[in-house]
């Protein structure tokens, strides 16, 4: 299991990916550089599935629940690592598979038709059902469409659903704002090197001019 080095992001969960499981796998932010871990405690990991729609807000979690998490969402991330033409990692497949084969969610529509999820009496049902995402992902056409996010730093992999498949950052409004500003500031930063370098110019052709015509 990855330990982190970074501090807690409870309140700065990231939901960018456009699946349950690749959510879950962006808990633990940044990873390689700041690893900034999101579910520091089981109060973290309630709060994630209930902000993820999976469970209400008076779901708790348990310390196993916590394990149990950490362990699949590791599982999910080494399966999204592996190449889509060779084996996945036999240790993240007997995970997935152990988790999907649990009771999961029981989905419920409204009139409006509006998907939601039956409350679950035990929080091992919303791991099943990510484990079942995580399965449906890595074995159907949109597992193709998985792109990790452009940005340095940022290791938020989503599905890319955009009409020509050119989508680059796991949130405009997030990374790729943020990539935006900071080549706008190094566009502004360039253009006043060069006007100083200009202007530097200018006074040393006007001081071999006097110099000349004295």
């Amino acid at each position: 299991m990855t330990k982190s080095t970074g501090e807690q992001g409870s309140g700065d969960f990231k939901f960018h990916s456009g699946r349950p499981s690749l959510d879950l796998a962006a808990t633990l932010g940044s990873r390689g550089f700041l690893n900034v871990e999101r579910l520091r405690d089981e109060t973290d990991l309630a709060k994630w599935l209930c902000l993820a729609g999976l469970t209400g807000s008076s779901a708790q979690a348990r310390p196993s629940d916590l394990r149990a998490a950490l362990e699949l969402r590791e599982a999910i991330w080494r399966a999204i690592l592996a190449d889509a033409e060779a084996p996945l990692p036999p240790a993240a497949v007997r995970v997935l598979n152990r988790w999907a084969g649990e009771p999961s969610l029981v989905p419920q529509i409204s009139a409006s038709s509006a998907l939601s999820w039956q409350d679950p009496p035990a929080l091992q049902h919303a791991l099943s059902t990510i484990a079942r995402d995580a399965i449906f992902l890595l074995t159907g056409p949109s597992r193709m469409k998985i792109k990790q996010c452009a940005r340095a730093g940022c290791t938020i992999f989503f599905v890319d659903a955009s009409r020509n498949g050119r989508r680059r950052w796991c949130s405009m409004d997030d990374c790729g704002n943020a990539v935006k500003g900071a080549a706008f500031v190094a566009r502004r930063r360039e253009r006043g090197e060069r006007n100083r370098e200009a202007s530097q110019s200018d006074v040393h052709q006007h001081e071999d001019s006097r110099a000349a015509a004295g």
